[in-house]
């Protein structure tokens, strides 16, 4: 753990930009990079990122695959909810 948390401090970018910041990363596009971006288009096509991440989530009726699970970090707390709810949640598709 001890590991886990040294490269969580290396790579985060909390107060990266001042304690006033409300941005974060996205400080990081700039007008260049959207123009970096905007080069890359080669088809006019235009479709929804949006989707539904309930407990139904984007597999819909199917179940295909697993919904996505949001799990930041698994610790002592997080790690007994999720042995407990985690399969439970898992199956429901409403």
């Amino acid at each position: 753990m001890s590991d886990f948390r040294k490269v969580a401090d290396d790579v985060r970018n909390w107060g990266r930009w001042g304690d006033a910041d409300e941005l974060g990363t996205l400080n990081l596009i700039t007008p260049d990079k959207v123009a970096q971006g905007a080069s890359l288009v080669t088809k006019g096509k235009v479709f929804s990122l949006g989707g539904d991440f309930s407990s139904a989530g984007p597999q819909g009726a199917f179940q295909f695959r697993q919904n996505p699970t949001h799990v930041m970090t698994v610790d002592g707390g997080d790690a007994n909810t999720l042995a407990q709810y985690g399969p439970q949640w898992l199956r429901n598709s409403v």
